[in-house]
């Protein structure tokens, strides 16, 4: 079955979970070699593929009556570029730069900055299918909207730990994103962190990241390979079904996923619902 989105087009939106698994590994990939991918889940569909920093200026700007139609309009990469300089100066004013008896590189402090909510250049993907279709799926509100699982098959998208021509972890973000220039091969940067929280080691989180570039989808703009890019719509028929899963088949909750006291407070706020059965 497919689904005709206006975002993303045609495409496929499976009826289970077993027709989903089968649709996310056959067909539409790039062939001739064992990709690596990973997976993104949008609760809804008519969201682009946009970083938390781009969602920011942009709310910004709506606020102020500033964006129009217009692609003139939106945040530029040297907006993005100067709100992301800005925020690393503000969270280095705060100590935050000294994590865990060392001091942390751009990359790394803007990660531990995003896993707690910052609105960041960063974009969360999971090493996780089904981590990604959790959040694709899990929260009540949004049953009743057809969500999105995006898949990156990021075999040709360069590895910030790969990198030869600079030292990740004494690079500044500026020069992590203006590596390559214009080289489309190089649009964007994939980076796995290290274990500096329980988030990111249980999420299997990874992050993409790159220069503002904005297409139909959004933002992000994967170097330009065939098929490095899936969308699967998920129905909300489907979120339905998977909702009686998470918990007795797959052990995905929030306690699970957010094993921190923030993420136990987030899901516990005054607008949370409360749940029927014990979360954990």
């Amino acid at each position: 079955m497919n689904y005709s989105s206006e975002l993303y087009g045609d495409i496929d939106a499976p009826e289970t979970l077993g027709e989903l698994l089968q649709v996310a590994n056959t067909g539409g990939w790039a062939p001739g070699y064992e990709t690596k991918r990973l997976w993104r889940g949008h609760a809804d569909i008519r969201w682009r593929l946009d970083s938390g920093a781009v969602r920011r200026k942009i709310a910004t700007r709506r606020n102020a009556n500033l964006i129009t139609k217009s692609p003139e309009s939106f945040p530029t990469e040297r907006e993005i570029a100067r709100y992301e300089l800005e925020l690393i100066r503000r969270a280095e004013a705060q100590g935050y730069r000294q994590y865990q008896g060392r001091r942390l590189s751009d990359l790394e402090l803007l990660t531990l900055l995003q896993h707690y909510g910052a609105a960041t250049r960063l974009i969360d993907f999971s090493r996780s299918l089904l981590i990604a279709l959790w959040f694709a799926s899990y929260r009540k509100e949004h049953h009743s909207q057809v969500g999105l699982l995006i898949g990156l098959d990021f075999t040709h998208v360069p590895s910030v730990g790969a990198l030869r021509s600079v030292d990740a972890s004494t690079a500044s973000m500026k020069e992590l994103v203006e590596l390559g220039g214009d080289d489309p091969l190089y649009s964007a940067l994939a980076w796995q962190p290290p274990p500096m929280s329980n988030r990111i080691l249980v999420q299997h989180s990874h992050f993409v990241f790159g220069r503002v570039n904005y297409t139909n989808t959004g933002t992000l703009s994967p170097p330009p390979f065939n098929n490095i890019v899936k969308y699967i719509a998920i129905r909300p028929e489907l979120k339905l079904k998977l909702a009686t899963m998470w918990s007795p088949l797959f052990n995905l909750t929030p306690a699970e996923l957010f094993p921190d006291i923030e993420g136990f407070s987030s899901f516990n706020r005054a607008d949370a619902s409360i749940p029927n059965q014990p979360w954990y």
